[in-house]
């Protein structure tokens, strides 16, 4: 009887234990951080985030083993073949990871083509864009053949698999999902990964040794902090334990001509790992490339639709990235940072103008919720909604072939841009133009500093926010140029800021005014404050047709209102009343201006006190925190019911 009892329970803890992993897929998992640093470039996180992996997983273990610690050596190398398991009252076997979520089953061609995709690929059919194509698929033949392809081209060709190299430190429930979803990866295998953890973390040494990976630690940083008085800056641990894994991967791997770079907060999409076998040849054939990635910083749903678009991008983004083997061994390893090491492959000393190429739909997804420079605020706003592919009917060619990545090299990349800024672009003389929401592909042109002095506020963020875009100018910049796609149009957003003009105190800055040449002179130069998202909701209301009631007397909530009616008030038509425009159909307004209220958009009646602005519109400068049930003695409400 005890027995029984005694299984049942376990049974019981292991299936709380699984719904836990289950539940960390999708939400925070509270007091961790990140292995990469993910944080704006400049100044707190607006919204930006990143940085260190040693979260309260195990906290105290690991404080009490780095202050304990004692060794000569400076690394330990846990070979893959197993070794006798550790007594179950001390360290119990971790359960196996939880299956990755279900991805949805539907053929490449089920999504719907917009009419601004539709004249995108019009260009690729242009004489003009075919003759580049045509001139830079030869230029690769001539290269392979005359090279024999080249070391990665004949590792390819060959049928050699790039080997993955996967960096944690503490996080082992985090880990568990992350080599569930790389494992649901097509074509990954067990012996082209390795995993390399920083400290001795024991939880995450049993989840690694128990799916069966190569495992290497990593025990410099424990070292040095156990030696070192002053406290570790973060950024410092995370430079020191990237440079240890990429020499010992490339060390591990001595045949492989590159290596593809993961961490332990991250989901894969199907094909990510086709994705860069298709893709790394391109860095043999176009020398203005430095690596590729799998991530697109302004990647959310509705800003990208080709699964098999490619980009470029002065920016370094990581979150899954190819690294070459001789960049890193001719270029980076001697000179690697001691703090900050995303940012210094950023810098132009470091990339010398050569560019990154990515997709337009991400191969990976920031699963972190909580880190130094992560919070929920953040996650929500710059992570949470990228549209990274889970469709498993797309798929990329094997054996590679040039059109697979010809558009991405730079003479062809240059050629589509012209042919759109020339033939297919409508250049917008008013943002109205883009909040009324007609169809098409626009250019629209801006005048902003790319990285403003730290006194100046970025006037891009405005700009961004408009678009739903991440607020640094640099992030996924081409030259100055930001390409997608915006509700039923493709924008090119052109900024043509040239430091040595537009910069009034006189500092050097970044060139972005590449494309200011195809600039036609009917086209203006759009204005920050042109910017302004009550346009989009104005424009969306017209367009859907949003019905408004106006209250009857001061004090109603909407839902008062509504339900005089027959109705429900509609919370999430809402915010698209949120306008002066929508106000004054209702109200005789004096006058209208942002303030702060959850009973906003409202009319302020005449026999309000001064203080409140008798006669005045309001429309709220925070529209998503209008609830239905807010009222205010002074007010009349603008409602939307259904």
């Amino acid at each position: 009887m005890q027995l029984g009892v005694l299984i049942a329970l376990a049974t019981l803890a292991f299936i709380a234990f699984s719904i836990g992993l289950n539940l960390g897929l999708h939400g925070a998992l509270a007091g961790h951080t990140s292995v990469l640093e993910r944080r704006p470039s400049r100044g707190p996180p607006p919204s930006g985030a990143e940085q260190l992996s040693r979260g309260s997983d195990a906290a105290n273990e690991e404080q009490q083993k780095r202050e304990n610690f004692k060794i000569d050596t400076k690394t330990r190398v846990a070979p893959p073949q197993p070794r006798p398991k550790p007594a179950p009252e001390t360290r119990p076997p971790s359960p196996p990871p939880p299956p990755p979520p279900p991805l949805p089953q539907q053929p490449l061609g089920a999504m719907q083509w917009s009419k601004a995709r539709l004249l995108i690929e019009g260009v690729k059919e242009t004489s003009s864009y075919k003759d580049n194509v045509a001139v830079a698929t030869s230029r690769v033949t001539t290269i392979s053949t005359a090279s024999r392809k080249g070391t990665l081209e004949a590792f390819l060709a060959s049928g050699g698999q790039f080997p993955i190299v996967l960096l944690t430190a503490t996080r082992a429930k985090m880990l568990q999902v992350t080599l569930a979803s790389i494992f649901s990866v097509r074509g990954v295998q067990k012996k082209n990964v390795l995993v390399v953890q920083d400290g001795l973390n024991a939880e995450v040494d049993s989840v690694v040794r128990g799916a069966g990976i190569a495992l290497v630690q990593n025990l410099q940083n424990m070292e040095m902090i156990r030696q070192r008085q002053d406290p570790v800056d973060g950024a410092e641990l995370i430079a020191r334990h990237y440079k240890f894994a990429l020499t010992t991967a490339f060390d591990r791997f001595p045949d492989a001509p590159a290596l593809i770079i993961i961490e332990d907060d991250l989901l894969f999409s199907p094909d990510f790992y086709e994705y860069f076998h298709a893709v790394a040849p391109i860095l043999c054939n176009d020398p203005s490339l430095f690596v590729i990635s799998a991530w697109n910083d302004n990647g959310f749903k509705g800003k990208v639709q080709d699964p098999l678009s490619l980009s470029r991008t002065e920016f370094f983004p990581g979150l899954g990235w190819l690294l070459p083997r001789h960049l890193y061994k001719s270029e980076l390893e001697q000179q690697w940072p001691q703090s900050h090491w995303d940012h210094w492959l950023r810098s132009p000393q470091i990339h010398k103008g050569r560019e990154i190429v990515y997709p337009q739909i991400p191969r990976s997804y920031h699963n972190g919720v909580l880190g130094t420079f992560m919070n929920l605020e953040t996650h929500n706003r710059y992570f949470r909604d990228i549209d990274y592919n889970q469709n498993r009917n797309v798929a990329w060619p094997s054996p590679t072939r040039a059109e697979v990545f010809v558009g991405a090299m730079s003479t062809v990349y240059e050629a589509r841009i012209s042919q759109l800024l020339t033939t297919t672009c409508v250049h917008i003389e008013s943002v109205k133009q883009i909040a009324e929401g007609a169809s098409g592909v626009y250019c629209v042109w801006i005048k902003v500093d790319p990285e403003p002095p730290e006194y100046q506020p970025p006037e891009f963020e405005r700009i961004a926010r408009f678009f739903g875009l991440w607020h640094e100018h640099k992030r996924g910049s081409h030259r100055g140029l930001h390409e997608f796609f915006f509700e039923d149009s493709y924008i090119l957003l052109l900024n043509v800021f040239d430091p040595s003009k537009d910069r009034t105190n006189g500092m050097p800055g970044i060139f972005v005014g590449s494309y200011l040449n195809s600039k036609p002179v009917s086209a203006a130069i759009m204005h920050p404050r042109q910017f302004d998202t009550r346009l989009l909701l104005e424009g969306r209301r017209r367009r859907l047709k949003i019905a408004s009631f106006s209250a009857q007397q001061a004090g109603q909530s909407c839902t008062q209102v509504c339900a005089a009616l027959g109705k429900q008030c509609n919370a999430q038509h809402l915010p698209l009343l949120n306008t002066c425009e929508a106000l004054r159909e209702q109200f005789p307004c004096a006058g209208c201006s942002e303030s702060l209220g959850h009973e906003q958009p409202a009319y302020v009646i005449p026999t309000a006190e001064d203080q409140f602005g008798p006669r005045r519109c309001l429309v709220n400068s925070r529209p998503e925190q209008t609830t239905c049930d807010a009222q205010h003695r002074f007010t009349k409400r603008l409602c939307a019911c259904a």
